[in-house]
């Protein structure tokens, strides 16, 4: 689905409120959907697997990467 709060949707002439008011999560049917949240990314995971000496490195920036957005 991609994240929602990056990619608005389009309202042909709309105002701010009118493309707040067409997300996903003012829809009647946000109510069904599972809320999954990201524990791991995984592929810096396997490029720190392949690489040992920048293994550190790798998960403070995966690390870094779970961050984004909250």
């Amino acid at each position: 689905m991609g994240d929602f709060r990056q990619i608005l949707p389009v309202v042909q002439g709309g105002r701010h409120e009118d493309i707040v008011h067409e997300t996903i999560k003012t829809s009647e049917l946000w109510g069904l959907f599972a809320t999954l949240r990201l524990t791991i990314k995984m592929r810096v995971e396997r490029i720190a697997m392949n690489n040992p000496e920048r293994r550190n490195e790798l998960r403070n920036y995966s690390d870094w990467l779970l961050q984004v957005g909250e």
